[in-house]
């Protein structure tokens, strides 16, 4: 007998036509199947009275009406998503989700506390079936995005995800770190009067930075040790500066693809190593001596000069011839 060519529709039977079968007869009964290593097979038969053997069939003499069914069961596996954030922004939402599975998974909405995990319900994926999973991210330009499943015989192609027939539980987890830089803080003096004292700092960072303590010898540089900073953080960088109505001030940046704002310094994601420098430069005047003779001798010799100035200025020898 033969159950004719059978399509499946997802849970349907295929029943055929009827045979005679004689009394002692021993036979076998078999598939052909299309993806077979996608299904579990069991064959049954009901109104035989010696049992099967595997797939053979003895006809009893008291036999009358013999039925068998192959059932063809398609694998399954779990599938669970998991949603992870790194040094991510507290309040940054996310949602992972899978598609073109007969069952879709979410990690359902995860808000970011900084550094935790959101896992979703588990549910039935299918051998042989082929899908992708993907997250709506705010602010995704601020994060480096990388997927990773576990449990799953067929790897990854991007995010297209293949269930094996080999497949039961499959985890996979899409985890957003958020991208950084490291920010150096520097601290140059120009023409300064020793001994002036700055710390130079930064905040509002989830990491801050300073000089340190910067002691004037004149023209020298005080540089602070890096720190990270993320993307998307906004913060300041600002100045203690001994006596500094005397010093003009000038705050600039190198390696940061977001303008200052002022002293406002925004982290931008193409960002990796930022240095800030502020420079205070003494401020200055011309001073220029002049002396002048009234009614004085001819001949008469006389030098003005300065002392106690980073520079000193003089007349140089004036003469008098009178006035």
């Amino acid at each position: 007998g033969s159950s004719g060519l059978s399509t499946s529709t997802g849970n349907n039977t295929t029943t055929g036509t009827a045979v005679t079968v004689f009394a002692g007869e021993v036979g076998t009964i078999s598939e052909v199947l299309s993806n077979s290593a996608n299904y579990t097979a069991t064959l049954a038969c009901t109104g035989n009275g010696t049992a099967l053997a595997g797939n053979s069939l003895t006809i009893n003499a008291t036999d009358t009406a013999i039925t068998c069914t192959q059932t063809n069961t398609r694998k399954s596996a779990q599938l669970t998503l998991v949603k992870t954030w790194s040094n991510a922004r507290n309040g940054e939402t996310a949602t992972v989700t899978s598609a073109s599975f007969t069952n879709t998974a979410t990690t359902g909405l995860s808000t970011s506390t900084g550094n935790n995990t959101t896992t979703g319900t588990a549910v039935t994926v299918f051998a042989g079936e082929v899908g992708t999973i993907s997250e709506v991210l705010s602010n995704s330009a601020n994060y480096t995005a990388t997927l990773a499943c576990t449990g799953n015989a067929t790897a990854l192609a991007g995010n297209s995800l293949t269930i094996n027939a080999a497949d039961t539980a499959i985890t996979c987890t899409q985890t957003n770190t958020r991208k950084s830089a490291t920010l150096t803080l520097v601290k140059t003096w120009s023409n300064a009067r020793n001994g002036e004292t700055a710390t130079v700092t930064s905040a509002s960072f989830s990491n801050n930075a300073t000089t340190g303590l910067s002691t004037s010898t004149g023209n020298n540089t005080t540089t602070g040790t890096a720190v990270t900073v993320f993307a998307g953080e906004i913060g300041t960088i600002s100045e203690v500066l001994s006596n500094s109505a005397n010093y003009t001030a000038t705050l600039a940046c190198t390696g940061n693809a977001t303008a200052l704002a002022g002293n406002s310094l925004t982290i931008n994601p193409a960002d990796t190593a930022i240095t800030c420098t502020q420079t205070n430069t003494r401020k200055s005047a011309q001073l220029t001596l002049v002396k002048t003779w009234v009614t004085a001798r001819n001949g008469e010799t006389a030098t003005v000069t300065s002392s106690g100035f980073t520079n000193n200025a003089t007349t140089g020898l004036s003469t008098s011839t009178g006035n």
